[in-house]
C-alpha cells in the first residue's frame, strides 16, 4: 500500500509537471501566433510602402524621359527606347577608330546639356544614374 501511495504521489507530481509544461507550451504558441500576426502586418505595411515608392519613382522616371524627349525633340539620330537612349553608332566614331569624331562630340555635348538641364529639375531626393554602354563594329582598331 505504501508503494502504491508513493507511485500515486509520483503520478500526481508528473501530472502537475505535465500541466505546467502544457501551460508553458500554450503561452509559447500564443506568443508565436502574435509574432506571426505582427510579422504579417509589418509585411503588408512594407509592401504598401514599397508599392507607393515604386509608383513615385515610376512617375519621376516617366517625367524624366518625357522632359528629355521634349528637349531632344524628334531627332532621327536619337531614339528613346524604354529607359534607354539609342544613338546611331556612326555618329560617334568612324569605323575602326577609337577616337570620338567631332560630330560625335557635338552630339554628346547636346545630350550633356539636356541632362544638366534635367538635373536641375529633378528633386534632390531622387537618386538617378547615367550608364553608358558602347559596342564596336567588326573592323579592328589598329593603333
Amino acid at each position: 500500500m505504501a508503494q502504491v501511495e508513493i507511485l500515486n504521489q509520483q503520478i500526481a507530481a508528473l501530472r502537475r509537471q505535465l500541466a505546467a509544461l502544457e501551460g508553458a507550451l500554450d503561452a509559447s504558441e500564443k506568443r508565436d501566433k502574435e509574432s506571426q500576426s505582427r510579422i504579417a502586418d509589418l509585411g503588408q505595411r512594407l509592401n504598401v510602402a514599397l508599392a507607393q515608392r515604386v509608383q513615385e519613382l515610376s512617375r519621376y522616371r516617366s517625367d524624366f524621359f518625357g522632359k528629355l524627349r521634349e528637349i531632344l525633340g524628334n531627332r532621327p539620330d536619337i531614339r528613346v527606347v524604354g529607359d534607354r537612349f539609342v544613338f546611331q553608332s556612326e555618329v560617334f566614331f568612324d569605323s575602326g577608330q577609337a577616337v570620338l569624331s567631332p560630330e560625335g562630340r557635338s552630339e554628346l555635348d547636346k545630350l550633356a546639356a539636356a541632362l544638366l538641364e534635367l538635373d536641375r529639375k529633378i528633386p534632390n531626393d531622387i537618386a538617378w544614374v547615367l550608364r553608358v554602354d558602347g559596342h564596336t563594329d567588326v573592323r579592328p582598331i589598329v593603333t
